[in-house]
């Protein structure tokens, strides 16, 4: 808890408010045997139910029971070829912990308590009669740990599946299943009667499509990689273009400075304003009007020279008469 609160000052008081026995193992009861803090049973009922929540509630009903009485024949039968005394999870849970307490030594007192060394100075107490371990692995889950198990191979006699607790025996999960469902008639055999029909209740559509997987909490939230993914509550977002935190990357177009307008103008070509001395502008406007009126004259006498040519085009003299006018033009743009 110190860790906790140096690194994170709000999760430790969060977690301080919580009673020790909801979060922490070590407060847990041992009578449960179970080491789990969460189970998620419901988790796997949901999952197994999630086709039928959207169907009436007698057909939703009707498809459960089908679905609980195949599951507890099936069960119960595939238990009842199982060659061992213990179920078969924990069959493999106590093979497991068998190839661990070989890294164990054990050293006997005399009485039956033993002390077993599981190495890097990691030092339990194992109590047969009790079924106990230091470690609480043992108290907890009801299974023998690694060292109580090294502890049954030094002692001997009895096998380590003796040493499990009866919740996890065949005879239990037999007896848990002995239980059945019995099947019932259809609806076109039930008996009739004379009360009104039970009409469903009135039922207004949402907008969007319906929802069938329940809204998860923060602390169940797994991304495609496995990782759990917190998601963006309690986080500041900021802008992944200007980091500010008033709007994020969409809206950044929004939040921009607005530009200046240009000043409008009327229709046409605008005018040109000069800074000259208005005698200089008005001089230089006469002399290019000037020549204007000279290119305009010198254009219009070669058009009328080339009209001329072609007119005497069938003549013989036609190609001497439009070298003269040719060059007539030439020596009037000079």
């Amino acid at each position: 808890m110190e860790v906790m609160k140096t690194l994170d000052s709000n999760a430790w008081e969060w977690l301080a408010e919580k009673p020790p026995t909801q979060w922490s193992k070590s407060h847990f009861r041992t009578h449960i045997k179970c080491d789990m803090l969460q189970n998620n049973l419901y988790e796997s009922f949901n999952n197994s139910i999630k086709t039928t929540r959207d169907k009436p509630i007698i057909t939703m009903l009707e498809i459960i029971r089908c679905l609980l009485m195949r599951m507890i024949q099936w069960r119960r039968d595939k238990m009842s070829s199982w060659p061992h005394q213990i179920c078969k999870n924990i069959f493999d849970h106590v093979q497991q912990k068998k190839l661990e307490a070989c890294n164990c030594t054990v050293q006997w007192s005399g009485g039956p308590k033993y002390q077993v060394d599981a190495g890097r100075g990691d030092q339990y107490v194992v109590d047969l009669d009790n079924h106990t371990c230091s470690c609480r692995k043992w108290d907890l889950s009801g299974t023998p740990c690694a060292h109580g198990i090294a502890a049954i191979h030094y002692k001997g006699g009895k096998a380590v599946e003796d040493y499990v607790h009866s919740y996890y025996s065949k005879d239990s999960y037999m007896a848990l299943y002995n239980n059945l469902i019995m099947p019932i008639n259809g609806s076109q055999l039930w008996e009739k009667t004379n009360q009104p029909a039970i009409k469903p209740p009135a039922y207004t559509r949402q907008p969007g499509r319906p929802r069938k997987v329940r809204i998860k909490g923060a602390e169940e939230r797994i991304d495609k990689s496995g990782k759990k993914w917190l998601g963006g509550q309690g986080m500041q977002m900021r802008c992944s273009i200007c980091g500010s935190t008033d709007h994020n990357k969409t809206t950044h177009h929004r939040n921009l400075p607005q530009k200046e307008k240009p000043l409008s103008r009327g229709k046409g070509r605008p005018r040109k304003i000069s800074n000259q001395d208005p005698a200089v502008a008005a001089d230089e406007a006469k002399v290019a009007a000037r020549v204007r009126r000279k290119n305009a004259y010198v254009r219009a006498k070669a058009a009328a020279v080339a009209k001329k040519a072609a007119l005497n085009a069938s003549q013989p003299n036609a190609a001497e008469t439009a070298a003269i006018g040719l060059r007539a033009s030439k020596r009037q743009r000079k």
